[in-house]
């Protein structure tokens, strides 16, 4: 049987007939993450290390954006309109948990990020399977690398970094006196992953 053609949404806000089975979903050039937040005194300690990466010429892309210091659940190139709603109901489900920032890593790659990776808990690992299961109901297009079997969880320090850029990074993430305990207490949605970002909404958990 052939998939009718639902209405979606795209960022011009013209509705176009589109086959598949998200309805009245949100769709464009735009990609949309999903972010878990942490405590206050986590977040500023991390938010001195993207200074140090600024202050040392290395990057300042964390420090120009609307950027929250994070750990990302998920990113999808389409989402749909009740997203948000649900997003709430599924915060309040969520309990607060400790999340250990115990290493430093890096993505070898054309996008040569810096981070620091948190030891992979059950609660971290179990609430992953969770929001996936909770994301296929209101997520199209996924983007591989964040589904299970492939996620490395991470807290990116910089990114877009040359090769000597990440070699020079390693000793200022070096300083960071790790593990660094956190409290996971806020989930949020980003659109514009990759391009200029905006929080659409954040909700605490628990």
């Amino acid at each position: 049987m052939p998939l009718r053609a639902d209405i979606l949404v795209t960022r011009s806000g013209r509705p176009e007939p589109v086959e598949g089975r998200f309805k009245e979903i949100y769709r464009g050039l735009m990609s949309f993450a999903v972010e878990l937040y942490f405590d206050e005194a986590a977040e500023k300690t991390l938010r001195e290390a993207w200074k140090a990466m600024a202050d040392a010429g290395i990057s300042t892309a964390l420090l120009d954006g609307i950027q929250r210091p994070h750990v990302t659940l998920g990113v999808s190139d389409e989402i749909s309109q009740t997203f948000k709603n649900a997003l709430a109901l599924f915060a309040k489900e969520i309990a607060q948990f400790e999340l250990s920032l115990s290493s430093v890593g890096a993505f070898n790659t054309a996008e040569g990020v810096i981070f620091l990776a948190p030891t992979p808990t059950r609660a971290l690992l179990d609430l992953h399977k969770r929001f996936h299961a909770f994301f296929d109901e209101h997520a199209g297009k996924k983007w591989p690398l964040y589904l299970s079997g492939t996620w490395v969880p991470h807290c990116t320090l910089a990114f877009r970094l040359t090769p000597e850029q990440l070699r020079r990074g390693f000793d200022i993430a070096a300083e960071i006196k790790l593990p660094l305990t956190c409290r996971i207490i806020e989930i949020g949605l980003l659109s514009g992953v990759g391009e200029p970002e905006k929080e659409l909404v954040s909700f605490p958990v628990g």
